[in-house]
């Protein structure tokens, strides 16, 4: 563990307001989480994310076995992850890595990789 995280070096208000605004001109979902799986950031996360994965016990445990997952595997060579979540939806990882240190990780997404048709015939 590092003596200092990245909460502690950056103004994480600040960091919210701004992708907030680049959820705003993209659409794209992001999120900053730390290596204590700490949500810092969070904009544009799916509704079934938040409000029910999260909230609930067995699938927010599924959340944090996703992102400890995603967080071991961003030590590998291609410095980025893709990885679909144990509750089945879609996240990008890269490491925030200050001095060589990771301190957290910039997750885009979650995304669905269904069409509307599909998820329509699902439902």
């Amino acid at each position: 563990m590092s003596e200092y995280q990245l909460s502690d070096l950056i103004d994480i208000a600040a960091m919210q307001r701004l992708m907030d605004h680049f959820y705003k001109a993209t659409a794209i979902p992001v999120g900053i989480i730390d290596l204590d799986n700490n949500i810092l950031v969070a904009t544009g996360w799916q509704p079934i994310c938040t409000k029910y994965h999260r909230q609930n016990p067995v699938t927010c445990a599924r959340c944090h076995e996703s992102d400890r997952f995603i967080t071991r595997h961003l030590q590998d060579e291609d410095g980025y992850v893709e990885y679909k979540c144990l509750n089945g939806l879609w996240d990008v990882a890269v490491p925030i890595r200050i001095n060589g240190k990771h301190l957290a990780s910039l997750f885009v997404g979650q995304l669905f990789t269904m069409t509307r048709n599909r998820i329509a015939r699902c439902s």
